[in-house]
């Protein structure tokens, strides 16, 4: 059973004296913001702007296509040529020298159980897929890897099939052998 409460006077006073306070702000704001668009601040910066110097050779009257063509030819004046070829030749000398590069590889698992582990990697091996398994034992515990893999973008599609085979399979960091 809802009980309703008689309306009073002073309940009525109340929502009034908040409903004019609410009008009195709401006009006050508005008349104060006419009076600030008198000293609009104007710049013209169209002599900043670049100007490009075209000739129209010609126009097609039927797609109204137009050909721009230059008016002098731009030679350039601050090549970095000389400066840049021995940095890139320097950076390419330091990039054969690496036997080593950071990548993402896929474990599908890593625990303390070696049966556990070959059965996974058996599992990946006589799966369709293209991968090939790698058992690694690493004190305490074996991991089972597989797939190199530049970066997380490209091991993404693999890692989402392999999850549908092992439940536990995650991508992890580790360095991939350059082959030269």
């Amino acid at each position: 059973m809802k009980v309703t409460r008689p309306i009073t006077i002073v309940y009525i006073l109340k929502n009034i004296n908040v409903l004019s306070l609410f009008f009195v702000l709401l006009s006050i704001s508005s008349i104060a913001q006419k009076g600030r668009n008198q000293n609009v601040y104007y710049e013209d910066l169209n002599v900043l702007r670049p100007t490009l110097d075209y000739s129209l050779d010609s126009v097609s009257s039927k797609n109204t296509v137009a050909t721009l063509s230059p008016k002098q030819d731009i030679t350039p004046t601050n090549q970095v040529n000389g400066f840049l070829d021995p940095l890139l030749d320097s950076i390419n000398r330091f990039n054969m020298t690496r036997k080593l590069c950071d990548g993402f590889s896929i474990q599908i698992y890593s625990g303390q159980d070696q049966i556990k582990a070959i059965e996974a990697k058996n599992k990946l091996d006589n799966s369709d897929l293209h991968l090939t398994a790698d058992l690694e034992y690493e004190q305490p515990k074996f991991q089972v890897r597989c797939g190199y893999y530049f970066s997380r973008l490209e091991a993404q599609k693999d890692l989402v099939i392999l999850q549908r085979l092992f439940d536990n399979a995650i991508l992890v960091p580790c360095k991939i052998i350059l082959n030269r």
